[in-house]
């Protein structure tokens, strides 16, 4: 049998396949036969655990041979997808030319996916009234800071003719410009729609509601008013976008979504979306609701299973409904940052190689790994990206200046372990920072949570800063509340978290920096570097005249990542076509 291949098996592959045996044993199979089955279980895990797909493709033909005899016995652990009561699926008809092997689990959810697309994109458009049109093409004339561009003004019209929308867009790209032009749309004629906003993240959701807020701000009310009556703007400032799971009342207790009370659900930073997340949504979804999904499909994946906006995206089913955002307002194309994350999209690793090895503008800071000198590599790199009052805070520094300057400032890098992983990056911080520190804490300690405390309204993903209190000597977190004043909570109460001077670049999808480092180097297991990891650590950048850039590198690896562009297995985009 062809199951097994090169990777090594995790932990919760390993056991999944031993369940699969003694099921497949009480089944009354055969030895060989039980021992197959757990040798494709444990395959299948490991694709799922390991390498974040949702199945198992099967190219073997003995492999699938057999598998499709199994799915003809009625057994109690494998069908064909018919039978809701198995763990295991083969489908050997959706694409013949690749029969798959799921958990039932995620044969539903994709399953579900696709019959929700195909029914959405059915549905006929709802056309623009000439308000809205007038809404979707006005400029400075109307109170607008600008005129929206031409694949704007289409995304804008997607967004209020199509049941569901997919817009894709890099940095920079204008995606919460048009948002709230759509918005402005939808308000001005259904003033008593109720639309939900959420991202995978808090730190997400909190990005899209400042840039909101301040771009209302900007708005001439007067000039706007012959078009929508300036109560259309307090209605879109009392949209508070949320986390997925908070709007779906998904928690550690709780696994099925709420019934949502909506008529638009707008999803920023889809891309992040894990197929049993999208699920959930479309789950909770009431009939005929809208459903907007921004993102950019080529940052990196959700950490779970899945590459759902990646295949709405390329699906034909969706060529109406989705919009492709190209220019960038962030970054020049004349610009290193630029010219670099357009190479990575090329897959031009020698011209990524050749950019490395120009001298750069003064604000870039180019260098490779040295692993025998990685202790004073990271030193000089903590110094030079870190702003003096998160080096050394005063005793009486004030939450908010913290916070904000914790924001503008990172380290990232692929992994947690190795020499320059964030593990280590973080304890040489600590030892710079607070050597003396007796206990875990120590004031101006940046902290990431990494589990939801719904209870002390924290998300993972949230970054706050710890300060000892003058008063009292006790440790104190803050964090940023929605309106930009920090919220204070004590350490002792603290749900799981780390410190957060460095981080991993998947931690880091919807968030900016205007002084960035990154360390990328060498990494011995193949395929772990992608050209959407690296793509997705150097677009984190904020450009403005003030910004700082680092780059440390390992030369092989950002060629083999550059080189190798992840695309997870799925049959979704088989599915979308029926």
């Amino acid at each position: 049998m062809k199951f097994s291949d090169d990777s090594p098996i995790c932990d919760e592959a390993r056991w999944l396949g031993n369940e699969i045996f003694l099921l497949a044993a009480d089944a009354g199979f055969s030895p060989e036969d039980a021992e197959k089955i757990r040798k494709a279980a444990e395959a299948l895990g490991n694709a799922v655990f390991s390498r974040k797909e949702t199945c198992l493709p099967v190219s073997d033909t003995e492999d699938a041979a057999w598998l499709r005899s199994l799915c003809g016995k009625e057994n109690p652990l494998i069908s064909d997808g018919s039978s809701g009561r198995t763990p295991l699926v083969f489908d050997f008809i959706c694409n013949p030319e690749t029969p798959t092997l799921y958990f039932k689990k995620h044969f539903e959810e994709e399953n579900a996916i696709a019959r929700f697309v195909l029914a959405a994109v059915r549905t006929p458009d709802t056309p623009l009234s000439p308000r809205q049109k007038k809404i979707i093409e006005a400029g400075t004339e109307n109170g607008f800071g600008f005129a929206l561009a031409d694949e704007q003004q289409a995304a804008v019209k997607t967004v209020r003719e199509r049941q569901i929308a997919v817009i894709s867009g890099g940095p920079g790209t204008g995606k919460t410009s048009l948002l709230l032009r759509a918005l402005i749309a939808l308000l001005a004629e259904t003033p008593d729609a109720i639309i939900k906003i959420a991202a995978p993240t808090g730190k997400a959701a909190a990005r899209i509601r400042e840039s909101v807020t301040r771009q209302i701000a900007a708005i001439d009310v007067e000039a706007l008013s012959p078009l929508a009556d300036p109560g259309v703007l307090e209605k879109i400032l009392k949209i508070t976008p949320t986390t997925l799971h908070r709007l779906l009342g998904l928690s550690a207790e709780k696994h099925r979504a709420s019934a949502l009370d909506a008529d638009v659900v707008i999803v920023d930073e889809a891309a992040m979306m894990s197929q049993s997340l999208t699920a959930q949504l479309i789950s909770a979804l009431p009939p005929n609701a809208k459903l907007v999904l921004l993102g950019d499909k080529n940052q990196l994946d959700s950490v779970q299973p899945g590459h759902v906006f990646g295949d709405f995206y390329a699906s034909e089913a969706l060529k109406h409904s989705r919009t492709a955002l190209v220019n960038s307002h962030r970054f020049s194309r004349e610009k290193f940052i630029g010219k670099f994350a357009a190479a990575i999209l090329e897959g031009a690793s020698d011209d990524c190689l050749k950019l490395l090895s120009e001298p750069p503008p003064p604000e870039i800071r180019i260098e490779t790994c040295d692993e025998n000198a990685s202790r004073k590599q990271i030193e000089c790199i903590l110094e030079a990206t870190l702003p003096d009052i998160l080096k050394n805070p005063p005793p009486d520094a004030g939450p908010e200046a913290l916070l904000q300057a914790l924001d503008a400032a990172r380290i990232l890098t692929p992994t947690a372990e190795g020499p320059f992983g964030k593990n280590m990056i973080n304890a040489v911080a600590r030892k710079i920072f607070a050597p003396n520190a007796p206990g875990e804490h120590f004031h101006g300690r940046p902290i990431l949570i990494t589990r939801n405390a719904p209870e002390h309204a924290l998300n993972n993903g949230d970054v706050g800063i710890v300060l000892r209190s003058e008063d009292t000597r006790s440790f104190f977190a803050y964090f940023p509340d929605e309106n930009g004043k920090a919220r204070r909570i004590s350490a002792a109460l603290l749900p799981e978290h780390e410190s957060a001077y460095a981080m991993t670049i998947h931690k880091t999808q919807g968030s900016e920096f205007s002084r960035l480092s990154i360390f990328f180097p060498k990494n011995t297991h193949d395929g772990f570097y992608t050209r959407q990891l690296l793509y997705t650590a150097v677009t984190r950048l904020k450009e403005t005249p003030q910004s700082r850039f680092c780059f440390c590198f390992d030369a092989e690896s950002v060629a083999k990542a550059v080189r190798h562009s992840a695309l997870p297995h799925s049959l979704l985009p088989a599915r979308l076509k029926a």
